[in-house]
């Protein structure tokens, strides 16, 4: 009988294609990244069913459009919402029924009150509430105050929210890979979505002058969607300038490289090698991925 795959899913949020070293965009180091776009498949054309955080990761759970659900803006933001139901068709379960063992790790943001376990998941860990709790015992007297724009995470690398689930996504990896039969594990870093808190040395990587405007920071929306102009309006940067723009693209540079330096070691199943650019952590991740 053939042996099935084991399906590892590594997700990151809000992570434009540029900012990464294979796009040769822009000036950030991503090497794991990059590795993976060298030794596996980069996709030139590829793009998301919708702009809007929610909406898109329902679209991935199910394969359909998700103006077919009634999802077209993130639950909770005053307006009511469709979303995607519990009982709707979900690949993971698929995944679930044939055999194989499945967890998820980290954001979710598909349904305001139904969990992963609801859609083919049959473990989950919720980063942001177990992450919280973890910050608080380990740090309790440390405050961020930068709001969306930011700013440098105080505590060690090893205790920031990226090598956090790092740690967690190696420990479930090396349980699933301990069990008979194969494994679906789905992994869902919140960087670099804003706020951008990168922790040392990641948050002094970047000098702001260094960092170029992005292609359409000039784009005055002329003839575009009146909602793409309100979206400055509503957060305030209608008139700001590069020179404001880049400390904030900085910290989105830092904590892309920094998720990225976590999270993207394991296209190696094939030869059984683990990139020596890999964390301690990753490492783990890495060892347990290509047991």
């Amino acid at each position: 009988m053939t042996r099935r795959p084991n399906v590892l899913v590594i997700m990151s949020d809000q992570h434009r294609y540029d900012c990464t070293g294979a796009s040769g965009r822009y000036p950030v180091r991503t090497p794991n990244i990059d590795r993976l776009a060298e030794e596996g498949v980069w996709f030139a054309n590829a793009y998301t069913p919708i702009p809007v955080c929610g909406p898109a990761r329902q679209s991935f759970v199910c394969g359909r459009r998700p103006e077919s659900f009634g999802a077209l803006w993130n639950a909770g933001l005053g307006l009511p919402v469709g979303s995607l139901a519990p009982d709707a068709y979900s690949w993971a379960r698929d995944l679930q029924q044939a055999g194989y063992a499945t967890a998820y790790i980290g954001k979710w943001d598909v349904h305001p009150d139904a969990d992963p376990t609801a859609f083919g998941y049959g473990r989950y860990v919720d980063a942001e509430r177990e992450y919280a709790a973890y910050r608080r015992l380990r740090h309790p007297d440390i405050r961020l105050e930068g709001g969306w724009r930011g700013e440098t995470d105080p505590v060690p690398l090893a205790d920031s929210r990226t090598h956090w689930l790092a740690d967690r996504a190696r420990r479930m990896l090396r349980e699933l890979s301990g069990a008979d039969g194969p494994w679906h594990l789905r992994v869902n870093f919140a960087e670099p979505h804003l706020p951008c808190r990168p922790s040392e040395p990641f948050a002094s990587q970047y000098n702001p002058a260094d960092v170029p405007p992005w292609g359409s920071f000039g784009d005055t929306l002329s003839g575009k969607p009146y909602i793409q102009r309100q979206q400055l309006v509503n957060w305030g940067v209608q008139h700001a300038g590069w020179d404001e723009w880049a400390p904030s693209s900085r910290g989105i540079t830092a904590s892309s490289a920094r998720w990225t330096t976590l999270s993207v070691c394991c296209w190696t199943r094939a030869k059984k090698t683990i990139p020596s650019s890999c964390t301690r952590p990753i490492t783990g991740i890495c060892a347990a991925a290509t047991a």
